[in-house]
C-alpha cells in the first residue's frame, strides 16, 4: 500500500479490494491483493488497486507518483473511467503526458535519456521532438493499456455504422484540428497514449444495477441482484484481461516474487527521496540483490555438498568438489539475473568456492596426514619395530632380505589403510627420518644377536669339552663297573650249576613218584571197572525185583475184589429170607482162599522190602565206589601237575642255565672291546681337542662373515626399496610431488642424498 506523503510498500489485509458509495476515496496509495487467480497458462495473476487521481486532498505530485509507479509495477494496465472518451476524459490523462519528467530509462544512457539539458533558447518544436524521443524511449518498458468505460449506455456508431471499443478508441486518440492552447495539450496527451502504449484496447461495460440504492453497495451486491448483461461483460473483461496479462518483464527479464519486492523497494525508496524513478538503476538494483542471493544460495549449496564428503582420497575429494561446483553454479545461474551483477557474482562465487576449497584441502591434509601418521606409526611398530624388540628374525636364516620381508606388508598395508592428499608425504617424511632410525636399531640388533650366537657357540664349544671328559669318565668307570660285574657272574654261574644239579635229582626223585602213582592209578581203574560190573547186576536183580513187586501188587488188587465180593455175598443172606447149603460151602471156599491169598500178600512184601533193602545196600556201596573212584582221580590230578610243574620247573631252569652261559660269554666280549676302546681314548680325545679348536675359530669366523654379509645384503634391500619408492614417487603429477616434498622442484635433492647415505 503506498500513502501520501510517504510511498512505502505495506502488504494488505483486507479480503479484496473496497469500493464504497461515498465520495471520500477508499483506496489510499497502492493495494495489491492475491486473489488466487491463475491465467490459462497456469500463471498466478496478482491484482493491484491504485488511488483515483486529481483527488482534492492529494496535488499533482502525489498522483504523479501513484500513477508512474502503478505503470512501473503493473503488466496490463486498466484505466477506469466512467462514461464515454470525451475531452474530459483526455484531461484527467494529462499525467500521461507528464510521465517522462517522473520516469526515465536511465539517467546517463546516452540517446535514451530522460534528462538532456536545455538551453533557453530554444523553442517549442525542439521540445516536441525531444518529448517524442523520451517517451519512444519509454514505451517498450509499459504495459499494455486497457481503457474501461464503465456505465456506458451509448451505441458506439459513425455516420451510422456501428464501431468497435478499440476503433473508437483509436478514433478517439487521433489529433484534433485547433490552435488553441487547451487544444494543444489534449493532441499532446493524445501523443503520448498513442506513444508510450503501442498495445491499447477500450471495453465498455454497462451499468451493474439500475436502481440507485443498490448501485450505491453494487460491490456487495450478489450475482442475481445484477443485471445478467453486466454480468456477461465483467466475465468477458476478465478472461481478456487473464488473456492478455504476462509474467512482469524489466529490462526483458522476466520478475518474480522476490525480484517484484526488490523492484518495488527501490522505486519506492528513489521516490521517497525525491529522484526520478530510474528503471536501469532499479533493475540493476534488484540484479545486485538477487545476484547477491543467488551467491549466498549457491555457495551453502557448495558447501553443503562439500560437508557430505567422508572420503579423503583425492579423487574422491576432486569428484565431490565437482559435483558441488556444478550445483552451486546451477542453483546460481537459475536464480541469478543477467547482467553485470551477474558476472561479478560469478567471479565472486569463484573465488568464494576456490577459497572454500582450499580450506578444504587444507582439513583435508590435515585429517590425512593425522591419519597417515597414526597409519604409518601402527604398521611400522606391528611390521618392523615388534619384530626387531621380540628378535623375530634373530633366528631366521638370513637371505639379505629379512627387513624386506617385513617392508613388502608394511607398504602394502600403508597403501591399504593410507587415504588421503597426505599419503605420499607421510610416507616420505617417514622414511627419511624414523625408517634410518628403525634401520640402525635392526643393525644394532643384529650386531647384539651375532655376538650372543657367537658367545653361545664359544660356551657350547666349552661345554662339549666339558661333557666329552665326562664321559671318558664315565666310560672308564664303567669299564671297573663291568669287570666286577663280571667276577660276580663267574661266581652266579657256579651257584647257578649247583642248584642245576641239585634240580636233575630232584627231577629224578618226581619222575619215580610219578610212575609209582601211575600204577596206583592202574590197579583203582580196575577196581573201578568191577565195582561197576557188581553195581549193573544189582540194578538188574533191583528190576526183576520191582517187576515182581508190580505182579504181586497186582494180585493183591485181585484178591480185595475178591474178599469184597465175598463179603457182599456174606451180607446178603442176612436180608434174605431164603439161604441155599450151596452157597454156604462156597463162601468157606472163598474165605479159605482168601485167607491163603492174603498169607501169599504177606509174604511178597516181605519179599519186596528185602528186595529194596538190598537195593539200597547196592546204591550205597555204588556210592562209595564212586567216590573212592573221584578221590582217587583228584589224588592222580593232583600228582600229575606236580609232575608237570616239576617239568616246567626243570625247563625253566634249563632256560636259565643256558641265558647265564650267553651272558657271561657277552659279558667276556663287552669286557674285551671295553679294554680295546680304553686304549684308543686317549688318541682321540688328543685328536678330538685339536679338532674342537679348530671348528671354534672357523665358527667364529664364519658368523663374523656372514653378519657382515647380512648387514650389507639387507642394506642393499632397503636401497633398492627405497628406490622403488623414489620411482613410484617420480610418477607423480608435479602438483603432487611438490606437495609431498615441500618444495617448489618435483624432485628435491634431499632424497638423493638420503639413498647416498643407505648406500654407504
Amino acid at each position: 500500500m503506498c500513502r501520501k506523503g510517504d510511498v512505502s510498500s505495506v502488504p494488505s489485509t483486507n479480503a479484496g479490494f473496497v469500493v464504497g458509495p461515498t465520495t471520500e476515496s477508499c483506496t489510499r496509495g497502492i493495494w495489491i491483493w492475491d486473489a488466487d487467480q491463475r491465467n490459462a497458462r497456469g500463471e498466478k495473476v496478482l491484482l493491484m488497486d491504485t488511488e483515483g487521481i486529481a483527488s482534492t486532498d492529494n496535488d499533482e505530485t502525489y498522483d504523479a507518483k501513484i500513477f508512474s509507479l502503478g505503470l512501473l509495477l503493473c503488466s496490463v494496465f486498466v484505466f477506469n473511467t466512467m462514461g464515454v472518451i470525451d475531452e474530459g476524459a483526455i484531461d484527467r490523462l494529462f499525467l500521461v503526458s507528464e510521465l517522462t519528467k517522473h520516469v526515465c530509462v536511465h539517467q546517463h544512457g546516452g540517446a535514451a535519456d530522460n534528462h538532456v539539458p536545455k538551453s533557453d533558447d530554444d523553442d517549442d518544436e525542439d521540445d516536441d521532438v525531444q518529448h517524442s524521443v523520451h517517451e519512444s524511449a519509454l514505451a517498450p518498458h509499459f504495459p499494455p493499456f486497457v481503457w474501461l468505460l464503465r456505465d456506458f449506455l451509448l451505441d458506439i456508431q459513425e455516420n451510422g455504422l456501428p464501431l468497435t471499443s478499440n476503433v473508437y478508441l483509436e478514433r478517439s486518440l487521433q489529433r484534433r484540428d485547433g490552435t488553441s492552447k487547451r487544444n494543444e495539450e489534449r493532441n499532446r496527451i493524445r501523443h503520448s497514449l498513442r506513444t508510450l502504449f503501442t498495445q491499447r484496447e477500450c471495453v465498455t461495460l454497462i451499468r451493474p444495477v439500475t436502481d440507485e440504492d443498490k448501485l450505491r453497495n453494487a460491490s456487495t451486491l450478489p450475482d442475481a441482484d445484477l443485471r445478467p448483461e453486466f454480468i456477461v461483460q465483467m466475465r468477458a473483461i476478465r478472461d481478456r484481461l487473464l488473456d492478455v496479462a504476462r509474467p512482469k518483464r524489466v529490462l526483458n527479464q522476466v520478475v518474480d516474487g522476490p525480484k517484484l519486492a526488490h523492484l518495488v523497494q527501490s522505486y519506492v525508496a528513489t521516490m521517497n527521496s525525491g529522484a526520478v524513478p530510474d528503471i536501469k538503476a532499479a533493475w540493476e538494483y534488484v540484479s545486485d540483490v538477487t545476484c547477491e542471493a543467488a551467491f549466498v544460495r549457491a555457495l551453502d549449496t557448495y558447501k553443503t555438498a562439500m560437508e557430505s564428503n567422508t572420503s579423503m582420497a583425492q579423487v574422491e575429494f576432486e569428484r565431490v568438489h565437482k559435483e558441488a561446483q556444478d550445483g552451486a553454479l546451477v542453483v546460481f545461474k537459475s536464480e541469478s539475473v543477467e547482467g553485470d551483477a551477474r558476472k561479478r557474482c560469478f567471479q565472486k562465487l569463484k573465488a568464494a568456492i576456490a577459497q572454500t576449497r582450499a580450506l578444504q584441502i587444507n582439513a583435508l591434509q590435515e585429517k590425512s596426514t593425522l591419519l597417515c601418521t597414526d597409519v604409518v606409526q601402527r604398521l611400522a611398530q606391528q611390521w618392523l619395530q615388534s619384530p626387531i624388540e621380540s628378535g623375530e628374525w634373530d633366528d631366521i636364516p638370513s637371505d639379505g632380505r629379512a627387513l624386506g620381508r617385513g617392508l613388502t606388508p608394511f607398504f602394502h598395508g600403508y597403501d591399504e589403510a593410507g587415504d588421503g592428499p597426505s599419503k605420499t608425504k607421510v610416507l616420505v617424511q617417514f622414511v627419511k627420518t624414523d625408517l634410518p632410525t628403525i634401520l640402525d636399531q635392526f643393525i644394532g640388533r643384529l650386531s647384539r644377536h651375532h655376538q650372543s650366537v657367537l658367545e653361545q657357540a664359544t660356551k657350547a664349544a666349552d661345554d662339549t669339552i666339558r661333557v666329552r671328559e665326562e664321559v671318558r669318565r664315565r666310560l672308564e668307570l664303567e669299564v671297573h663297573q663291568l669287570q666286577l660285574e663280571g667276577t660276580r657272574l663267574v661266581g652266579v654261574v657256579s651257584t647257578v650249576e649247583e642248584k642245576l644239579d641239585r634240580a636233575t635229582q630232584q627231577v629224578v626223585a618226581l619222575k619215580q613218584a610219578a610212575e609209582d602213582l601211575h600204577d596206583q592209578l592202574v590197579a583203582s581203574e580196575a577196581k573201578r571197572l568191577a565195582t561197576g560190573d557188581d553195581l549193573d547186576a544189582v540194578k538188574a536183580q533191583h528190576a526183576a525185583l520191582v517187576l515182581d513187586n508190580v505182579k504181586l501188587t497186582a494180585q493183591l488188587e485181585h484178591v480185595n475184589q475178591a474178599l469184597d465180593e465175598g463179603t457182599i455175598n456174606l451180607i446178603r443172606p442176612r436180608y434174605a429170607c431164603k439161604h441155599d447149603d450151596v452157597r454156604l460151602n462156597e463162601r468157606e471156599g472163598a474165605i479159605a482162599n482168601l485167607a491163603k491169598q492174603a498169607a501169599e500178600l504177606h509174604a511178597a512184601q516181605r519179599s519186596v522190602k528185602a528186595c529194596r533193602d538190598e537195593l539200597d545196600d547196592s546204591a550205597r556201596s555204588a556210592a562209595l565206589v564212586a567216590k573212592e573212584r573221584d578221590l582217587l582221580s583228584v589224588k592222580i590230578k593232583s600228582l600229575l601237575e606236580v609232575h608237570q610243574d616239576s617239568l616246567e620247573q626243570l625247563h625253566i631252569m634249563e632256560t636259565s642255565h643256558a641265558l647265564h652261559a650267553d651272558e657271561k660269554e657277552r659279558l667276556t666280549l663287552r669286557c674285551e672291546r671295553l679294554e680295546q676302546q680304553l686304549g684308543d681314548v686317549s688318541v682321540h680325545m688328543q685328536v678330538e681337542n685339536v679338532l674342537t679348536n679348530l671348528c671354534v675359530d672357523v665358527v667364529k669366523l664364519v658368523d663374523a662373515d656372514k653378519a657382515i654379509r647380512i648387514v650389507t645384503e639387507e642394506r642393499a634391500a632397503l636401497q633398492e626399496r627405497l628406490g622403488e619408492l623414489h620411482e613410484k614417487i617420480s610418477t607423480l603429477p608435479d602438483f603432487y610431488q611438490r606437495q609431498v616434498f615441500c618444495a617448489h622442484e618435483p624432485a628435491p635433492d634431499f632424497f638423493e642424498a638420503l639413498t647416498q647415505l643407505i648406500g654407504q
